[in-house]
Order: structure tokens, then C-alpha cells, then sequence
């Protein structure tokens, strides 16, 4: 195929979409459209454009292509929170590595209001946004470098690992290799779960429930309850996996009672909704899983979820269905729960476990997640990667294509108490996960490991092997710098109601 100069790209006829400009910069420096700059990048071409799949839809995205030394792959980027901008980070990242890198709005700009009773809108931020962001980028590449790429790579982390997830599971021919981290899959039920603790520590007053100093006391004391009941050669700040039975709640929360005479029993009341997580009133039935031990203090933990300042950036798709002044108090988790679910979950959720089409054509999944992480619990990524696990009959036939790593310490993608990063070794060196299903997909190199770490300055003050779930990382008692593979527990988390995981 002949190569298109860079404003030939404008002429370019595509289906539901418009190419709005295409620029190059040799300088090293990209102008943004809102007039920012980004520097520090090799030569390159950035061309951004307009999807509309419907007659309401308007999705922005731009793909960057280098000038030169381009790798010969194509890199799929996600997004966070509600979205509503391109993510020029993943793009500087992306094409700094050689990459012809892409991201999307999700469809959500200028405001995420505007998909209020939107369900095509709500399409588009669910699944049809990053599609049709791919499958323009591949054909706009093509049409650039004269030739397709080699392979295709998506990485993303919380909205990202949403938009991951679905990509597996709706359009497995897109990619030939994922990153999900931290992923905000499970949609409706996740926002459920920021509600339901909302609405568990919301005042009279509108104050706060909490003081800093009553959630740290909180946190500390989960931390040393895990401490002496599983016991470390070197103890931690933080807890390595949180998984415990249903009575490990009371007994923690009393023992913040006897740490912390201030708790009274009105915030009693509140920790044990919170412990136990989104429930059903009238049935029981499990909507979604609780806060992780040792997480609340981890932002954006308690303190965050309990102002509405904090909260209500995450109510979005309550406003979705309910309209702009909806009342968060008087969502019923029964009744409002069941509309709730049939208006959204079909179009914005990622919960079917069955990825043998993805896997069949030799594409490969690394997921993870950070144990100290408030805002999107690890329980549902292991419940998740335990369904795929049973549709696959087995462990080591998921292992073939798909891989799970629970992340010490971390939080919500970066920040924790321990890691902040998840790193790959290769060739000596710690590199991104995205290194990691590369070496996977193309060399057959499964990853046997990744690196939880934590940067002091240029120093990595924290490294740990993390090994694929369900192996657990120990340390040597003869010496507590070395770490080993052991065997871990399967599943230990809290079962979501299955009617709640349909679309």
C-alpha cells in the first residue's frame, strides 16, 4: 500500500467519522488543541478525529503516529473516571517507546451530564467508544506507514481496565495482547458500592463521620489484626491480601473501639455497613463487595467517599438514569437497584467471563490489582478472574492466555502504603506490564513474576516479586531479603448475586 503524506490523511472517507487535523511536529514538541504543550517527544504525527455510531454520539480521539523508528505495533490506551478528555500522558508514553499510540474520550466531553437518558452515549462510554477508536487507528496507521501493524496492544487502569475488560470480551479480534489494572469492569455495581458507603457515613449536618486520625487508628489496627492472625517474617504498613471470613469485621472494629475510646456507636454502625458491603435489604443478596482491610485510610478511602464533594464525582451513571437533581439518600438498594441495573448494565458493564474467542486467536490477559486499593476492591477482579477460571474448566488452561497478580500495598494505581508501580524484569531491567504481554504474545515468555515497587527520588525503596494468582509471595526465614512462590488460596471473597452480573 502507498504511504499517505500527513495532510492526505484529512482526505480520508470513514464511516461515521470525521478526521478534523492532522499535524506534524519535528521539534520534539506537540501543541495541544487547547493550547498546552508537550515536549520531550520524538517526531511525530498527531491526527485527531470525531466518531459518531449514532445520531447522539460525539466521541473524540487521536492517535499519534511516529515519524520515525515506529516499532511496528499499534497501542490502544485507556482512560479514567468518567473520561471526557484524551489522556496526552498515555500518548507521550506510548509514542516515546516507538508505539502508534490512540486514546479516546470515551464519548463523555464536554460534560459527563450531557449521556443523562443518553443509553447510545452510555454505549459509547461503555464499549463503542474504544472500539471504533481502534479500528480507525489501524486503518489511519495503515494508510500513513503503507503497511499494518505487527500487533496490537491495549493497556488501561480502572476506567481503563473497564475498557480493557470489554475489549476481551466484546471485540476480541482487536487486540493480540491487554493490560487491565485495577479494572472498574463491574460498573454499575462498583458505583453502587461508593453509594452504599456514602450513604453509610452521610451526617445529618452534611460534616464529616470521621476524623483522619479515627481512620488511621482504623487502618492500623486491621493491619496488626492481619499481623497476628497470619503472621510475617518481616511485618508490613500494609496488609499483602486482605481476604478474611465475615467475623474478622467485628473483631476488628472492636479493637478500634478499645484503640480509640472516640468511636461512638453511631460510627460503629456506619463501619459495619461498610465492612459488609452492598446488600440487598429485603433478599440478602450480595450487590457488590466491601472496602478491603487496611484500605480506608488509602485515598480515595473513607475519608473521600464520605463528603459529598468526594462522592459525588463518582454518581455520574446514578444521574444517568435518575436525572441531573437526584436525591443519593433515597436510592433504595432494592427496588432502585433493579432499574437501576436493567437501564445501564447492558450497555456499560464487562462481566462475561467466557474469553475463549480472545484466547483462540492466541491473544493474551494480564490483570491486576492493588490490595490497598478503596476504590476499586481486588475481591471483584479475583471473583471475576475465578469465573474465567471455571468457564475454561480449569486453572492452568486460563493460565495459557490469562494471568492475575495481586499487587501488595498499592492502592488505586499508584499511591498505597506499599507499592506505588507494577513492574516487569526484562533483560535486568523493571519495565511496565505492557513489556511483560509483549514478551508474552510474541515470544511465548508468560510472566512468571512482576515487580510491586515503590520509588524514593531514583531509588526503588520497595521491590517485591509478586507471582500469578493464586501463589502468594514469601520471604526466606533464614533471610528476610528473599522472597519465594508458595502455594495460595483460590477464591475467599465475597460472591456478588449472580442476577447482578448478568447484562
Amino acid at each position: 500500500m502507498e504511504k499517505l503524506k500527513i495532510n492526505e490523511l484529512l482526505n480520508i472517507k470513514i464511516e461515521n467519522c470525521e478526521i478534523t487535523e492532522a499535524v506534524q511536529t519535528d521539534q520534539g514538541t506537540v501543541v495541544l488543541p487547547d493550547g498546552r504543550t508537550f515536549e520531550r517527544l520524538p517526531k511525530l504525527c498527531a491526527v485527531r478525529f470525531v466518531m459518531r455510531p449514532s445520531p447522539v454520539s460525539f466521541i473524540r480521539a487521536e492517535l499519534w503516529l511516529p515519524a520515525e523508528n515506529w516499532n511496528g505495533r499499534f497501542l490502544g490506551t485507556g482512560n479514567g473516571g468518567s473520561a471526557g478528555r484524551i489522556s496526552y500522558e498515555a500518548l507521550a508514553d506510548g509514542v516515546r517507546e516507538g508505539y502508534a499510540v490512540a486514546n479516546t474520550d470515551m464519548g463523555t466531553s464536554p460534560n459527563v451530564d450531557d449521556l443523562i437518558g443518553e443509553p447510545e452515549r452510555w454505549a459509547d462510554f461503555g464499549h463503542r467508544a474504544t472500539h471504533l477508536m481502534t479500528t480507525v487507528s489501524k486503518e489511519l496507521l495503515e494508510r500513513f506507514y503503507g503497511r499494518s501493524a505487527e500487533f496490537s496492544y491495549f493497556v488501561g487502569c480502572s476506567t481503563g481496565g473497564q475498557q480493557a475488560l470489554s475489549l476481551a470480551q466484546r471485540y476480541p479480534n482487536d487486540y493480540d495482547g491487554i493490560v487491565a489494572g485495577v479494572p472498574a469492569n463491574n460498573r454499575t455495581l462498583l458505583h453502587a458500592y461508593f453509594l452504599w458507603n456514602y450513604q453509610a457515613m452521610h451526617t445529618a449536618d452534611g460534616g464529616d463521620m470521621f476524623t483522619k486520625e479515627q481512620v488511621q487508628n482504623l487502618t492500623k489496627t486491621a493491619v496488626d489484626w492481619f499481623q497476628k492472625k497470619k503472621g510475617s517474617v518481616k511485618p508490613d504498613a500494609f496488609i499483602p491480601d486482605p481476604r478474611a471470613d465475615e467475623a474478622a469485621a467485628e473483631e476488628i472494629i472492636c479493637l478500634a473501639r478499645k484503640n480509640d475510646a472516640s468511636l461512638t456507636e453511631e460510627q460503629v454502625m456506619a463501619l459495619r455497613k461498610i465492612y459488609q458491603g452492598p446488600i440487598n435489604p429485603r433478599t440478602g443478596e450480595r450487590i457488590y463487595t466491601p472496602i478491603p482491610f487496611g484500605s480506608e485510610f488509602t485515598a480515595p478511602g473513607i475519608l473521600s467517599q464520605q463528603r459529598l464533594e468526594g462522592a459525588e464525582g463518582l454518581f455520574y451513571v446514578f444521574r444517568w438514569v435518575f436525572g441531573k437533581d437526584y436525591d443519593y439518600m433515597k436510592f433504595d438498594f432494592d427496588r432502585d437497584m433493579d432499574v437501576y441495573q436493567k437501564a445501564l448494565a447492558k450497555h456499560v458493564n464487562a462481566n462475561n467471563a467466557d474469553l475463549r474467542a480472545f484466547q483462540n486467536r492466541g491473544s493474551k490477559l494480564i490483570m491486576y490489582s492493588g490490595s490497598s486499593d478503596p476504590l476499586v476492591p481486588f475481591q471483584d477482579a479475583v471473583s471475576y478472574y475465578e469465573r474465567v477460571i471455571e468457564n475454561q474448566n480449569g486453572l492452568m488452561q486460563t493460565m495459557d492466555f490469562a494471568r492475575y497478580f495481586l499487587i501488595p500495598g498499592m492502592g488505586h494505581g499508584t499511591e498505597g502504603p506499599g507499592a506505588q508501580f507494577v513492574k516487569h524484569m526484562e533483560e535486568g531491567v523493571l519495565k511496565a506490564p505492557l513489556d511483560a504481554v509483549v514478551a508474552w504474545r510474541e515470544q511465548g515468555a508468560a510472566p512468571e513474576v512482576l515487580y510491586a515497587v515503590r520509588q524514593n527520588g531514583d531509588d526503588n525503596d520497595f521491590c517485591r516479586p509478586v507471582y500469578p494468582y493464586p501463589q502468594k509471595t514469601e520471604i526466606s526465614k533464614e533471610n528476610s531479603d528473599n522472597y519465594f512462590a508458595a502455594p495460595g488460596e483460590r477464591d475467599g471473597v465475597e460472591k456478588i448475586a449472580l442476577r447482578y452480573l448478568e447484562e
